[in-house]
């Protein structure tokens, strides 16, 4: 223990003025934060941008103060002048943990503490789930200190860490590739062995490196995990796993949404050139959908969506599982289904007579513990979700907040476009401006990562107008004084597979020429 104590002192001796900066910057933080959810914080200033900078600023003096740290004692060769020392690894490593703790988990857990009493949350239900955040934020430090155990000096911590950025990129870029695989975070379970691969060789690499430093088997050992990982996510057959998980519909099991195909939208009375677009060389297929048969107090959630086709001369496409978003809910009849393809193969086959087939993940969240608030002034409470106040901007808002992480919500309303003031001479708007916004709970309900324990978000409830596309004639909630409005928890009730399909179609009359919001683009396969 006095070893231990001895480097530690020794490491305040040398580390003051990165210490000094970082909890500067932490200061700074608080300041901003609490700052930011006053109904009078301006959205846009001088001021939000220059603290905005913080938020990068405070990780960056983190991580350079872990790697000097770790290099006051450096790992990599055996000429060290602290090799000649007496000195026993589990010390040196104890020291180092103990200066990280003391100078970034402490003032951290503290700042933790002021956030959730300025923001109007008790402390001591919440206490697990800042522990929780501690541990999340010590596994976030396996990065530098990885990288610092590795590396002899800051230059060549900097030049590896630039080159792993450049590897991650171009192989998450070709990993992206693999088909489906861009999808594969909807699925339950998935990333189980990259994350525990991605924990353990850390973990492993550091111990080795204090115990034995054994720097290039160290390396060695880092460089076969991340191309497990890698290969792991090649192989995995994720389609197969896809439609696993989400079931074709049937008359037991019923899909949350009905779609029918629609007919397509007269074409426009001036056509964008075909040679190039506002997406350059994709062009966007929107696929107009009759929709029916949403259960009342539920919404279908669109996870993802497969798109294959089949034509003339043995023609097939494919795009593989893909990501989305979309969402259906029962004051709907009709939606849109979009997707994008290569230009080059599109002018191909646009007039063709093709058979479409669209598969969708979907997944159903009914609503519960429904509470409706009518919107007092000011900042107000809502139960299950935190503080609320109707935000300034241009889009009209609720800006809230919670503690530890984003709560599962549904918010619904009546949308118009009347302002406060003429809410009075307004009838009453019909069922189809009935508006919703779903917020699932972020990860999972788990607390998230990172400093603060306070997550804010917000609440927009606008829907199109029928007969307009335009955003600007968004139809959009003003959330007035004694304006209703209703909360309540999605809970989720299962996962199906519904199939459509259609003859003779012709691509070209489906192409979209101007592009707005709303869009579920789809990665198209060359």
């Amino acid at each position: 223990m006095s070893q231990t104590l001895h480097i530690f002192r020794k490491d305040i001796r040398h580390h003051w003025p990165e210490v000094l900066v970082s909890l500067l910057l932490l200061a700074a933080f608080v300041w901003h934060e609490s700052a930011a959810w006053s109904e009078d914080f301006p959205s846009f200033s001088l001021l939000q941008i220059l603290f905005s900078f913080v938020n990068t600023l405070m990780p960056l003096s983190w991580c350079l103060m872990i790697v000097r740290l770790v290099h006051e004692e450096s790992l990599v060769g055996d000429r060290q002048f602290w090799v000649t020392r007496p000195y026993e690894w589990p010390s040196l490593l104890v020291a180092k943990l103990l200066f990280l703790v003391v100078f970034i988990h402490l003032p951290v857990f503290v700042a933790q503490l002021l956030l959730l009493s300025r923001a109007g949350f008790p402390i001591a239900p919440n206490l697990t789930g800042l522990l929780g955040m501690q541990i999340g934020l010590g596994l976030l430090f396996l990065a530098p200190i990885t990288l610092a155990v590795v590396t002899r000096s800051l230059a060549q911590a900097l030049i590896v860490a630039i080159g792993a950025f450049l590897v991650f990129l171009v192989v998450g870029s070709l990993v992206s590739l693999v088909p489906s695989e861009t999808m594969s975070s909807a699925l339950e379970n998935s990333g189980i062995f990259q994350g525990f691969v991605l924990l353990a060789a850390p973990v492993a690499a550091i111990l080795w490196q204090y115990a034995r430093r054994r720097t290039w088997r160290s390396r060695t050992l880092l460089l076969a995990a991340g191309a497990a990982m890698v290969l792991v996510d090649v192989v995995t057959p994720y389609r197969t796993l896809i439609e696993r998980q989400y079931p074709l519909s049937d008359s037991a099991h019923p899909a949350p949404v009905q779609l029918s195909v629609l007919p397509p939208p007269p074409p426009p009375v001036k056509k964008a050139p075909s040679s190039q677009g506002p997406l350059g060389n994709t062009v966007l297929i929107s696929i107009p959908v009759h929709v029916s048969a949403v259960a009342k107090h539920s919404v279908a959630l669109a996870n993802g969506m497969l798109v294959s086709m089949e034509g003339p001369g043995n023609f097939k496409w494919d795009s593989g599982w893909n990501p989305s978003g979309m969402e259906f809910w029962p004051e709907e009849s009709s939606s849109a289904l979009q997707f994008s393809m290569k230009r080059h193969l599109y002018e191909s086959i646009k007039s063709s007579p093709l058979h479409l087939h669209l598969s969708l993940a979907l997944s159903e969240f009914k609503e519960s513990s429904l509470r409706e608030l009518s919107l007092p002034e000011g900042e107000f409470a809502v139960q299950g979700v935190g503080y609320c106040h109707v935000g300034r901007g241009y889009f009209p808002a609720l800006n809230c907040r919670s503690a530890l992480h984003e709560p599962g919500l549904i918010a619904s309303g009546v949308v118009t476009n009347a302002s406060c003031s003429e809410q009075d001479k307004v009838p009453s708007a019909p069922s189809r401006n009935v508006a919703h916004q779903l917020l699932r709970s972020g990860h999972g309900g788990f607390v998230n990562p990172g400093v603060s324990p306070i997550k804010t978000f917000s609440i927009y409830l606008q829907t199109f107008d029928d007969t307009h596309e335009s955003p600007e004639e968004r139809v959009r909630m003003h959330f007035c004084p004694g304006a209703p409005v209703r909360f309540a928890t999605p809970i989720r009730s299962g996962y199906t597979r519904l199939d459509l399909q259609t003859d003779q179609i012709t691509l070209e009359n489906y192409e979209v020429h101007s592009y707005g919001y709303g869009a579920l683009t789809l990665r198209a396969l060359p």
